[in-house]
C-alpha cells in the first residue's frame, strides 16, 4: 500500500513538474518571439530553445550546476545594472504605501501560490546524487535568500519605474523596463541584457527538464532516464506551441497550475514526515 501511494505521490508531481515546464517554456518563448525576434516562427524560437535545453539536460547535473556557478556571478551583475538605472529614473512615491492592499493580503497571496516553494521541493529529488548533504543544505540557504532577495528587489524597482497599476497590466515587466531604461544616447540596452537573461532560462529549463526526466525515470523504473530527455523536450515543444494567444491563455494555464498544485506542495512534507514516522523511519531520531 505505502509504495502504490509513494508512486501516486511521485505522479501527482510529475504531472506538475511537467506542467510548469510546458508553461514556462512557452511563455520564455513567447517573450523572445515577441520582444526580439517577431519575425521568426514560435515553433522554431521554441524548438531551438528546447533544442540547447536538452542538450544542457543530457549532460547531466554536474554541467548544469558548472553552467549555472560559472553565470552566476555575470546575470548577477547585469541585475545590478539594471537594478541602478532603474533607481536613477524611476519615482520613488511609486513605492507607497509600502505593503500595497495590506499585509494580511501580501501573505495570503503568497501562501496561495507556492511556486519558490514547489522549485525547492523538486530540488531535493537530487539528493541521492548530492555527495556531501550537509553542503547541499547550506547551499539550498543560500539559494532561498538570495533568489527571495533578487525577486523583492526586482519587484520594487518594477513599481518604482512604473507604479504598481501600470506594472500588474504588464506580462513581462522585467523586459519592458530593460527596453524603458537608458543611459546617455545608448537607448536599446535590452541588447545587453538579453544575453545574461536568455543564459539564466537555458539553465533553468534544462535543470527542470533533467529532474522531468529524473522523476519519470523513477516511477517507471527507467535506469538510464537521459535517454528520454529528447523525447520529453519533443513533447514539451508540441504541447506548448499549442495555445494561439500565449500572451493570454498561457497566464491563464500557470495562474490555475499554482492554485491547484499549491495547497498540495504545502501539505506533502507534513504527509511525508506522517509516513515516515509510521513506517518507522524515525525512529532513530
Amino acid at each position: 500500500m505505502w509504495k502504490f501511494l509513494s508512486w501516486i505521490i511521485l505522479f501527482i508531481l510529475w504531472i506538475f513538474l511537467i506542467s510548469a515546464l510546458i508553461i514556462d517554456t512557452a511563455i520564455y518563448a513567447d517573450i523572445i518571439g515577441t520582444m526580439y525576434f517577431t519575425k521568426t516562427p514560435t515553433i522554431i524560437v521554441y524548438g531551438i530553445l528546447m533544442v540547447i535545453c536538452a542538450y544542457g539536460a543530457k549532460r547531466g547535473l554536474e554541467q548544469i550546476g558548472s553552467v549555472a556557478w560559472l553565470s552566476f556571478p555575470y546575470i548577477q551583475f547585469s541585475f545590478f545594472v539594471a537594478l541602478l538605472l532603474t533607481m536613477g529614473q524611476g519615482n520613488a512615491n511609486f513605492l507607497f504605501p509600502i505593503f500595497g492592499p495590506g499585509a494580511w493580503e501580501i501573505v495570503k497571496e503568497s501562501s496561495l501560490k507556492l511556486s519558490i516553494f514547489g522549485d525547492f521541493v523538486f530540488l531535493f529529488f537530487i539528493i541521492p546524487y548530492v555527495k556531501n548533504t550537509n553542503v547541499f543544505k547550506k547551499g539550498t540557504w543560500i539559494a532561498l535568500f538570495v533568489i527571495v532577495a533578487n525577486m523583492v528587489i526586482g519587484m520594487i524597482s518594477y513599481v518604482f519605474l512604473f507604479d504598481y497599476t501600470t506594472v500588474m497590466q504588464l506580462n513581462y515587466p522585467f523586459h519592458e523596463v530593460i527596453r524603458t531604461i537608458s543611459v546617455g544616447f545608448l537607448a536599446n540596452l535590452e541588447t545587453f541584457f538579453f544575453p545574461f537573461w536568455i543564459i539564466e532560462s537555458i539553465v533553468r529549463f534544462a535543470a527542470y527538464l533533467f529532474l522531468t526526466a529524473l522523476l519519470f525515470g523513477h516511477l517507471f523504473h527507467i535506469k538510464h532516464f537521459e535517454y528520454i530527455i529528447p523525447s520529453l523536450a519533443t513533447i514539451v515543444v508540441f504541447i506548448g506551441i499549442l495555445p494561439e494567444t500565449p500572451s493570454d491563455t498561457i497566464f491563464v494555464l500557470r495562474e490555475g497550475l499554482l492554485w491547484g498544485a499549491s495547497p498540495i506542495l504545502f501539505l506533502l512534507p507534513f504527509l511525508i514526515w506522517v509516513i515516515a514516522k509510521v513506517k518507522g523511519v524515525l525512529k532513530n531520531e
